[in-house]
């Protein structure tokens, strides 16, 4: 990847960065980051006012980390490893039990921000040169992606941190110029954590393996944390594989074909429905309308591309093999590897499928979306760039901002049960057996052991 692997934008080549529309500053970079934080909180305020453990937040790390202790940030979960969960499973240890999910809701909402409020950041100016724009981008992610299983936990952090990783991957060494206030080792320690509770990232392999044999100086460092850390997630995956739920039945073609067809529904539903049109809208998809929307969907997206490819110069025709390599590759790893096929070969069964695992390629759409606003002709001033953003987004954010409230697990209550679990614990008494209840339903709960079990 060369320094300009991913180019600057038409209006970048116009406009200097000291005369931008709300240009980058660090007080506007943290006001982003607190109005990020305020619209996550309001989409779902009962998973911060009423907090409750979400699944394997409660049921494996803050458990394996009450019970196992430090030991268990190394301790691999489904296949990979969980950096971030598990640091904050060691934090939340530090407090009563009653506050855990607190912590927990607070500390993903945290992240989901930071990821969110990255993309205004002065290094995505090689991606989206308009500062106001990028800003804007930052709030449509927050307002727009459905989040209801999303927000008020640490377990879904590895769908907000892929956005930042693949920024990270392909700065040019340009990018990291001393405006951007982004270091070396800054970089580095941040691309370890995000590789290391992102295993999804694995689709960035090829990019990074590249930039570090390849690439000098920043991008090689950058090329060479994201390799190790990668295949380092690789091999833990091999040496302690996740469960298959269960088994393709089928030849190669069969598959091919299968796969094709999801690819082109998942995308058309989850990234593009969902995220332009909202959920609910999205959901009235019937199968009679599954022909229609094929031929329509394909045909569009043809159209797109070819339009684009012929206006675009070189370097922006890497913009959209990238892009389209990112989206294609994020959509295929899930559906396959969570046998998710047969879902997606008609639109009504898209609605069965948690949106999270396609995160990504609704990262790549609201780029796409912004890239295009960037650089054409036609929204020359800088203010109207975000409001044209907003409006292209604005029927999804009304239909998916808002999430339903969860149902009440009584954690206050059966945090009490846990707290002296934790006491007698510390204190060598004899404990005994807790379950803690916790999201989304019975049977999942925090289970201790008692003295006697092993």
């Amino acid at each position: 990847m060369t320094d300009r692997a991913l180019p600057q934008s038409a209006a970048a080549r116009e406009a200097p960065f000291d005369a931008q529309f709300l240009a980058y500053t660090a007080i506007r970079f943290w006001a982003l980051f607190a109005l990020v934080f305020l619209i996550l909180v309001s989409r779902k305020p009962d998973a911060f006012f009423h907090a409750q453990f979400y699944a394997e937040d409660g049921v494996v790390f803050y458990r394996e980390q009450l019970v196992y202790g430090i030991r268990s940030l190394l301790f691999p979960y489904n296949g990979y490893l969980h950096l971030v969960p598990r640091l904050t499973a060691l934090l939340a240890s530090f407090f009563p039990a009653i506050a855990a999910p607190f912590i927990f809701s607070v500390v993903g909402a945290m992240v989901q921000s930071f990821a969110y409020s990255f993309v205004y950041r002065p290094e995505c100016r090689y991606l989206v040169h308009s500062d106001a724009l990028r800003a804007a981008a930052a709030v449509v992610l927050a307002a727009v992606l459905d989040s209801s299983e999303m927000l008020g936990n640490v377990l879904q952090a590895q769908w907000h941190l892929i956005l930042v990783g693949m920024i990270l991957l392909f700065l040019p060494n340009w990018a990291g110029a001393p405006e951007s206030g982004l270091g070396k080792k800054a970089a580095v320690v941040l691309g370890l954590v995000i590789c290391f509770s992102t295993p999804m990232l694995v689709v960035v392999l090829p990019f990074s393996m590249w930039r570090m044999l390849r690439a000098s100086g920043r991008e090689a460092i950058i090329g060479l944390t994201f390799a190790v850390a990668l295949n380092l997630q690789t091999m833990v995956f091999l040496a302690f594989p996740a469960p298959a739920s269960a088994s393709f039945t089928g030849g190669t073609l069969t598959l091919i074909r299968q796969l094709g067809i999801a690819m082109v529904v998942s995308w058309t539903y989850l990234a593009f429905l969902v995220n332009l049109a909202g959920k609910d809208l999205a959901a009235n998809v019937d199968h009679a309308a599954t022909p229609a929307l094929f031929y329509l969907a394909v045909c569009s997206a043809s159209l797109a591309a070819l339009w684009l490819a012929i206006r675009a110069t070189l370097q922006e025709r890497k913009v959209l093999l990238v892009s389209l390599y990112l989206a294609s590759s994020s959509l295929a790893i899930p559906l396959v590897a969570r046998h998710y096929l047969e879902y997606f070969q008609s639109f009504t069964g898209a609605t069965l499928v948690m949106p999270r695992y396609f995160t990504a390629s609704a990262y790549i759409l609201i780029f796409l979306v912004a890239w295009q606003i960037d650089g054409s002709p036609l929204f020359r001033r800088q203010w109207m760039k975000p409001l044209v953003l907003m409006a292209v987004f604005a029927c999804g954010i009304r239909g998916n901002f808002k999430a339903a409230p969860d149902p009440d697990t009584h954690w206050t209550t059966s945090s009490q049960a846990v707290q002296t679990w934790i006491d007698h614990r510390r204190r060598g008494i004899p404990t005994q057996h807790v379950d803690a209840p916790v999201l989304p339903a019975p049977p999942w709960s925090v289970s201790l052991p008692g003295s006697n079990e092993h």
